[in-house]
């Protein structure tokens, strides 16, 4: 046998098992990173201010900085964006949720976004109430005038019987896809204490000056050793810009 053979196998030049485990884990981390690398090839670093609401004179949100457009500047470019939701709707499983939601865009590309659902199964008797939430601080990874990438890491909470926290970590995406139309979608991955929870969302909305109607579909799965429950279905609601 040659040296080849004495290092790794039977045939020189073959890759030893350690070179498959390091290829394997390039491969992973390479595919695991997609969702953040690709949208980064398309960022625009001089957007640093915010418009009063989106699609005020112009696409989107994001805006140069104050001072350096007229046009812009005469809508009022801000440093900080708040945006507040109310939304209620069905869920398949016979519960009806009531929400609100917070979302603070911050200079430098941070934000704060908190939601908080009340839940109420119609379908027992006596109607049976809990709640849920997550809050989450968010680095905005990528943004154009089109679109936004943000990524955070926060807490969940459910109560019903007791209440249960755990972790959550957020991968979300705001797209201005014609005038006056908004898409938006999140992905939710964490836990509450033993279980795994899974969470994905999307509405549409339709501007009318500093507010958005919008609709779409919230499912939520709870995935635990033995069981799993599932909370999904329609909502509708009316996002306002200050």
């Amino acid at each position: 046998m040659g040296s080849g053979a004495d290092q790794c196998g039977m045939y020189e030049n073959s890759p030893c098992p350690g070179e498959y485990n390091s290829f394997g884990m390039l491969l992973f981390a390479f595919t695991f990173g997609i969702p953040w690398m690709v949208p980064r090839l398309y960022d625009d670093p001089t957007l640093v201010g915010y418009a009063p609401y989106p699609f005020a004179n112009g696409p989107g949100v994001l805006r140069l900085a104050a001072g350096s457009n007229p046009d812009t500047d005469a809508q009022g470019v801000r440093n900080v964006a708040l945006a507040v939701d109310v939304e209620s709707g069905y869920l398949i499983e016979g519960v009806v949720p009531a929400g609100i939601a917070m979302r603070l865009q911050l200079p430098r590309r941070f934000e704060l976004d908190t939601r908080v659902s009340m839940l109420t199964d119609v379908l027992e008797q006596p109607a049976q109430v809990g709640s849920t939430g997550t809050a989450h601080l968010s680095y905005r990874f990528a943004q154009s005038k089109r679109f936004d990438f943000r990524t955070g890491l926060g807490m969940r909470m459910f109560t019903l019987d007791a209440v249960r926290l755990g972790f959550d970590m957020l991968y979300a995406v705001d797209s201005y896809i014609a005038q006056n139309v908004v898409l938006r979608i999140e992905l939710h991955m964490g836990n509450l204490t033993q279980a795994f929870v899974g969470q994905a969302r999307s509405t549409l909305g339709v501007m009318f000056g500093p507010a958005e109607l919008y609709a779409g579909y919230d499912h939520t799965s709870y995935i635990s050793e033995g069981s799993t429950a599932r909370l999904g279905g329609p909502v509708v609601g009316v996002r306002a810009w200050f």
